[in-house]
């Protein structure tokens, strides 16, 4: 209990020092204050007394300073292509850390090159919900407590998640009372680095193809991007220019008030719950339940538009 009222005082303190240093200097946006994310794992693993730990350092070094790079977009705006450039490179050397040990084949420069740009999607799609609405905060913390409900191979995760939620509800205080209070692009790749980085220990090294049940919650913030992206596209509209077509965007101009955090809420664990359901009644494998769960999230985010008119 104390190692958590230690970092919440940690994060309290780090919040209010980086608002003031930005306020300092002038800043409009104090943005970026989500690259504090990527310290978390340090602070894990300086946590003796977690047992069965293990965690890479050269891993957390990755991280760190990817998103300490990335950090210079929110205070200074790098062009669109240095951005990607940063996301792809960061996926492929985050992947290529986890796998140092194993001889350089054709599958393994080709998994390197998908989990570039894998990289560069998710954190996207995650940047997209960033505001100073606390959108992105609840997003967060939702699939943070979606992954309690998933039992790690290493107590490290297990960890890492209920750190990660004390840092959301923090950060979301600020978010609300602060005036352009943003996570920012170098909290969005943190976040997305250390996303990956469970994807690979799970995945990749352990071979533990159940975890994919606990990505599916992302299933709708991917049909929402998509979506977005074709109705773009199909009115020939820029890509790399600020938008207002994603859900809860169309919700918040329409109702105002909070209804627009619901999406970001209820998706998450009406997944989990879905998952649950298909799995005992049902007993479907991983690849039908991935359909099934597209399926009904699709269905039913196509009928809150037209519902709603959106």
């Amino acid at each position: 209990m104390i190692k958590y009222i230690i970092f919440i005082i940690f994060c309290i303190l780090l919040n209010i020092s980086y608002y003031l240093l930005l306020r300092n200097y002038k800043y409009e946006e104090k943005k970026g204050v989500g690259f504090f994310i990527s310290l978390i794992p340090i602070f894990v693993y300086l946590n003796l007394d977690i047992e069965n730990i293990y965690i890479n350092y050269q891993v957390l070094i990755c991280i760190l300073l990817f998103s300490f790079i990335y950090l210079y977009d929110d205070l200074v705006q790098l062009g669109v292509f240095s951005r990607i450039f940063i996301q792809f490179f960061s996926g492929a050397i985050l992947l290529l850390t986890n796998l140092i040990n194993l001889d350089f084949s054709i599958q393994l420069i080709f998994l390197i090159i998908i989990f570039g740009f894998w990289n560069i999607f998710l954190t996207n799609a995650i940047n997209f919900n960033d505001g100073n609405d606390g959108n992105l905060g609840f997003l967060i913390l939702s699939y943070s407590l979606c992954f309690l409900f998933y039992n790690f191979n290493n107590n490290f995760y297990i960890e890492l998640n209920l750190f990660i939620i004390l840092f959301i509800v923090i950060f979301l205080f600020f978010n609300f009372y602060f005036s352009k209070f943003y996570f920012g692009d170098a909290g969005c790749l943190a976040v997305t680095l250390l996303l990956n980085q469970m994807i690979i220990e799970e995945i990749i090294i352990h071979k533990n193809y159940n975890y994919l049940i606990f990505l599916f919650p992302l299933i709708y913030i991917f049909i929402d991007v998509f979506y977005v992206i074709f109705y773009r596209i199909y009115n020939s509209e820029n890509l790399f220019n600020r938008n207002y077509y994603h859900l809860y965007q169309k919700i918040n101009l329409k109702f105002k008030n909070y209804y627009y955090l619901i999406p970001n809420i209820i998706f998450p664990f009406l997944i989990i719950f879905l998952n649950e359901f298909f799995l005992v009644y049902f007993n479907l494998s991983i690849v039908y339940l991935a359909i099934v769960n597209t399926l009904i999230i699709f269905l039913i985010y196509f009928v809150i538009k037209y519902t709603l008119k959106l």
